[in-house]
């Protein structure tokens, strides 16, 4: 064999080494570019770029480069949460403080919710979008209740506000992805209708006293509180 060949021989030799080398790190750097690392309680959501498809990842996969790109990672942890006061008017337009703890906001951990979490609401300020959804059902509850029904709570106002958001937060399940659960913790009236509640409550009690006063005696309730009145009256004019 001519000194020549042997030279042609250990060039091409070499040139398929090399080109199997640069192979091998390019299937390497793609493989590790398509690997979807998943950590434990978290998703991955990638989109297809050319169909725009979205895809969830609930563990440890792999997608294709150059078709996927991924999207954002999603916690499937519960993120409970004290919500600042949501104000709401009445139908009298008397604007009352609505104070509640988000006990559950937590994406489902299954493909198509995490997609939806994704996708179908701004997934960073998603605190943000589900308190302003409650503040749409809260406000759908109270609009046709008076402040004055609401301070006396006549026909059960505050359960039946909390029955309503209880059987509205599932819809944020189908739309956004999300299981929420809250409980409202606090009703602050304005200071005006504060007072009435008192005076209200004060009367209450006050009226319980007469009508005991009055059974003990025998007597009417009415000519009780009449007496009551004219003894005022009288101190009153004493002084």
């Amino acid at each position: 064999m001519e000194f020549t060949e042997i030279i042609n021989q250990i060039i091409v030799l070499l040139v398929i080494l090399v080109g199997g080398m640069l192979l091998v790190a390019i299937i390497i750097i793609f493989f590790k570019e398509g690997l979807i690392d998943v950590k434990p309680k978290r998703a991955v959501v990638v989109r297809n770029i050319w169909t725009s498809e979205a895809m969830a990842f609930m563990k440890t996969g792999y997608m294709i480069p150059g078709i996927h790109k991924k999207l954002m990672e999603i916690t499937l942890e519960n993120e409970p949460s004290s919500s600042p006061t949501i104000n709401v008017l009445t139908q009298d337009g008397a604007e009352i403080g609505i104070k509640l703890v988000i006990t559950t906001q937590q994406v489902i951990p299954h493909p198509d919710s995490v997609i939806k979490a994704a996708t179908e609401i701004n997934y960073e300020k998603r605190t943000e979008a589900i308190l302003n959804r409650i503040k749409v059902y809260l406000q759908h509850a109270l609009i046709c209740c008076t402040l004055e029904s609401i301070v006396k709570g006549e026909q059960g106002v505050f359960e039946s506000t909390r029955n309503y958001l209880k059987t509205k937060l599932p819809d944020l399940s189908a739309e956004w992805g999300f299981k929420v659960e809250a409980s409202i913790c606090n009703i602050e009236l304005p200071e005006k209708a504060k007072a009435a509640t008192e005076r209200y409550a004060t009367a209450r009690q006050e009226g319980r006293a007469a009508k005991a006063k009055a059974d003990a005696a025998g007597i009417n309730p009415l000519i009780t509180v009449i007496g009551n009145t004219i003894s005022d009256v009288l101190r009153t004019s004493k002084k």
